[in-house]
């Protein structure tokens, strides 16, 4: 399993383009989100009653909140921006998913031609796969989401909460995880010079799942660790040095991304013939 990790890791590093494209997507997203958010939240807080007013105000204005929600259109415009952000992104992540698999694929053209080709020969597929994959993410959220209710309604305090709610959660997560590298591994077929399909992308996936999934798991783990890190140091050297490490940590968060998309795909090459 190391030596898939050590191959992804040499693939990766041969993926400056992939990496710094995937980079400002996700720094331009986080902007939109923020201002959205923002545009959204401040005026609230302007209305929120201050430390200085009664309870009886905070009461009202939550009174008067829940009536504009419940009784008015106030939530229309949001949703609808909602559902746009939700339709852009949708677009754009199958996009961003045949430049990247092209580039790990036809590593002998140049970078931004071949991530540039990839788009244009693998959108239609990969938007379709993108489609299936939400839609299967989301199927068991159907049973889920009235189970997750009945324990809120029961619970008296937050911990029986939580633990009535972790195995559930626990089992999707697993389950996301497993929907996830399948679609990954239908995409790695799709971007291949023989055009796998599902015929020929399954037995890889039930022959090497331990292997695939053990690749998964670790450098999710390494992301984590990373985060737990660049939050203690910058508690640690707090001002300029805490700055330069969020101002880094996004583009070492977003080559650990491309380092496990990378490993996987050095298991399907490795046991594709």
């Amino acid at each position: 399993m190391l030596r898939y990790l050590r191959q992804g890791l040499t693939a990766a590093l041969k993926q400056p383009f992939a990496v710094c494209v995937l980079y400002v997507y996700q720094f331009a997203w986080g902007i939109l989100l923020y201002k959205w958010v923002q545009s959204i939240i401040v005026p609230l807080l302007h209305r929120y009653p201050g430390s200085d007013q009664p309870q009886s105000a905070v009461h009202l204005f939550l009174a008067e909140s829940q009536f504009r929600l419940v009784k008015t259109d106030l939530i229309q415009p949001y949703l609808e921006w909602l559902l746009i952000l939700l339709a852009v992104r949708m677009l754009i992540s199958p996009m961003l998913n045949a430049g990247v698999l092209y580039s790990l694929e036809h590593r002998q053209m140049n970078a931004g031609y071949r991530f540039m080709k990839g788009i244009r020969e693998l959108l239609l597929p990969f938007f379709l796969y993108y489609l299936l994959q939400t839609v299967l993410m989301l199927a068991p959220l159907y049973w889920l989401a009235p189970k997750a209710l009945a324990l809120f309604n029961k619970a008296y305090s937050f911990e029986p909460l939580l633990l009535s709610a972790l195995p559930w959660a626990a089992l999707y997560a697993v389950y996301a995880l497993l929907i996830q590298l399948l679609f990954l591994f239908l995409q790695f077929g799709r971007a291949s010079e023989d055009r796998r399909g599902l015929l020929a992308v399954l037995p890889v996936v039930f022959r090497q799942g331990l292997r695939i999934t053990g690749n998964a798991l670790l450098l999710v783990l390494l992301g984590f660790l990373l985060a737990v890190a660049a939050t203690y140091a910058s508690y640690i050297w707090a001002g300029l040095t805490a700055l330069i490490i969020h101002q880094i940590y996004p583009l070492v968060r977003t080559f650990v991304k491309m380092w496990s998309i990378a490993a996987q795909r050095e298991i399907w090459e490795s046991y594709r013939i």
